[in-house]
């Protein structure tokens, strides 16, 4: 008897890690999926001087602007600006005030907005006559944030279907290369969908990489963390959030 369950357990086994290799290959290539849709459909996030930054240097030649304050009018008002330069689509949220409401509406806006008591499709004009500016009276229908991108909504079910499939494979997959489950658990839960891509190619096989030697060390739960959390805060400054 005993030795027909070792024998089952021997076949069960490499049938688990074939099972888990299936699963990783389609998380590479949804983390693909979502990398190309976000770069090439997604707009990064600016700010204002980045955009005149870019206006001064020639890399801009249409901007548009949407939203603004009404002719005589007091206040402040969100202006959504949206230009292309490169390959990629960049956005920004202004926010353009009447003179006077300036302190108003940096406290009333998120920090990251740009403050201006000068409509930005005037300010462009003024800078350079050869960016075409194009003025709409509302902005587009609001997109989800993802790691300093703006992305179609949509795209953020590709990531929570990621998110979610990695951590089942997290728990209850095969015993993970390279870190503990734990220690891939924080960079999932630090570091989102990078971490999950890292899951995805690092916790087995990997093309170009040693296969780790029985009883080798791995990346622990403790070290991990410190290791996500730094790695977090950086990200967060890189991309603003």
């Amino acid at each position: 008897m005993s030795a027909v369950l070792e024998h089952e357990q021997h076949v069960v086994k490499p049938d688990r890690r074939r099972s888990a290799e299936y699963v990783r290959l389609v998380l590479v290539a949804l983390w693909l999926l979502v990398a190309v849709v976000t770069t090439t459909t997604g707009e990064r996030s600016a700010t204002l001087a980045d955009l005149m930054s870019s206006v001064d240097s020639g890399q801009v030649s249409a901007v548009q602007v949407a939203g603004g304050l009404p002719a005589g009018a007091t206040g402040w008002s969100t202006q959504d600006v949206r230009w292309r330069q490169g390959l990629l689509r960049h956005h920004a949220e202004v926010i353009y005030a009447s003179p006077g409401s300036e302190q108003e509406a940096a406290d009333s806006s998120l920090a990251s907005a740009s403050v201006t008591t000068t409509d930005v499709a005037t300010l462009i004009r003024e800078r350079s006559s050869a960016v075409r500016v194009e003025v709409f009276a509302e902005g587009r229908p609001s997109s989800a944030s993802l790691l300093g991108w703006e992305v179609p909504s949509w795209v953020l079910w590709l990531v929570l279907a990621g998110l979610a499939l990695t951590l089942g494979m997290i728990v209850n997959g095969p015993e993970p290369w390279r870190a503990t489950r734990w220690g891939w658990a924080w960079a999932l839960l630090l570091v989102g969908p990078l971490g999950a891509l890292a899951f995805a190619v690092l916790s087995g096989p990997a093309p170009g990489l040693p296969t780790p030697k029985p009883g080798a060390r791995r990346l622990t739960g403790g070290w991990a963390f410190l290791l996500m959390a730094a790695l977090s805060a950086v990200l967060g400054q890189a991309t603003g959030s």
